[in-house]
């Protein structure tokens, strides 16, 4: 819940982000397959970039897009994109 909440706050204020001891206490630590599918539509949508975005990393960083105009910052297209867990974990 603590990575959700973290990258959604971090994408709507276009702040980076770094969040670790993923899941520390537990028998299978780190990311899953649900976590990062979900992180990585977060970064798509946002434009940012991920570090760190794969199964069992127990750290993660999200870097947020340059928002200035130069770089295209706050331009919206439509697009489709589509998120597969792969498994029966929700996002």
């Amino acid at each position: 819940q603590i990575l959700r909440n973290a990258m959604t706050y971090a994408a709507l204020l276009q702040k980076s982000l770094e969040v670790h001891s993923i899941r520390a206490g537990r028998s299978q630590p780190g990311l899953r397959p649900q976590h990062l599918t979900g992180i990585r539509l977060c970064a798509e949508i946002c434009g940012g970039r991920l570090v760190g975005d794969e199964v069992g990393s127990t750290c993660v960083r999200y870097e947020a897009p340059c928002s200035c105009s130069a770089a295209g910052g706050s331009k919206r297209r439509q697009r489709n994109i589509v998120g597969n867990t792969k498994t029966a974990g929700s996002v």
